[in-house]
């Protein structure tokens, strides 16, 4: 088949941006991730959870009929040490035999790592595994940029931090819209140059640069469990500013409303 044109919507594996020469080096967050689905999760019907861990985090997401979609995301420069047996290999060595143990330990694994959290513990005591446990990683990955000659690359193609914030599919449908204006001029014009798609990228830069920039922090922060305590008792003790940024990271809110200089004093010092 051919076309005059192509969108890379294809995941963060994405083959188009492969193919093309657009994917760029290793990530800076090199983080990898677990998961499954369990049956007789401790955890709310009507909506998900992120418990934040020692070497990493863990999101519980309710499914129908009972289940709950578990995701193990772990920083391998911050894993704790594994029993013997299901010990992670150095974070340098390939996926197939990497940070992640071979998929015969998975079981084992996730059940070590939900023993060795209390709040985690809590949640899945007694709950069942259903189905087989996927693993992937690093989850992080990037472009160097988002077009080339008669190609677009949208949602997680383009880039894709953590599941953390949640920002995928929001930012995939609205660029998504952006792509589609954008090669419907391009097309009537019969100009599908990289500088003729270049009006993607700058209007995708501006929708998200707030959004990302506050994705990167909440990344960063991550990354030392001190500060991740120093920020969420804030938050706690804030709840109309907890309330602005899952806005924000939902793709509901300006992230300008949250970078304002009154509202980060307010959030240093109230």
């Amino acid at each position: 088949m051919r076309a005059r044109a192509i969108v890379g919507a294809d995941g963060r594996n994405s083959l188009v941006a492969r193919r093309l020469g657009l994917r760029r080096g290793a990530p800076r967050h090199r983080r990898f991730a677990v998961m499954g689905r369990f049956s007789g999760a401790r955890t709310p019907d009507d909506h998900g959870e992120m418990v934040v861990t020692a070497d990493g985090y863990c999101g519980i997401n309710p499914l129908p009929g009972g289940e709950a979609n578990v995701c193990f995301v772990l920083d391998p420069r911050r894993a704790a040490r594994a029993p013997e047996g299901i010990a992670p290999a150095p974070a340098g060595a390939p996926l197939s035999q990497g940070f992640l143990p071979g998929r015969a330990h998975l079981e084992r694994y996730v059940q070590w790592r939900i023993q060795s959290d209390p709040v985690v513990g809590q949640r899945l005591a007694g709950a069942r595994l259903e189905g087989p446990l996927a693993a992937v990683g690093p989850i992080a990955c990037g472009s160097r940029r988002a077009v080339g000659d008669a190609a677009l690359l949208v949602g997680d193609a383009a880039e894709f931090f953590d599941p953390f914030t949640g920002e995928g599919v929001g930012t995939a449908l609205a660029a998504g819209e952006i792509a589609a204006e954008t090669l419907d001029l391009a097309l009537s014009r019969g100009d599908l140059s990289r500088r003729a798609l270049s009006a993607y990228e700058r209007r995708r830069r501006r929708t998200f640069a707030g959004r990302f920039r506050v994705d990167r922090a909440l990344q960063r922060i991550l990354e030392h469990s001190g500060l991740t305590d120093f920020v969420a008792a804030r938050l706690e003790r804030q709840p109309v500013l907890a309330d602005r940024l899952a806005r924000v990271t939902a793709g509901l809110a300006s992230a300008g409303s949250l970078l304002r200089p009154d509202q980060v004093l307010r959030f240093l010092w109230a």
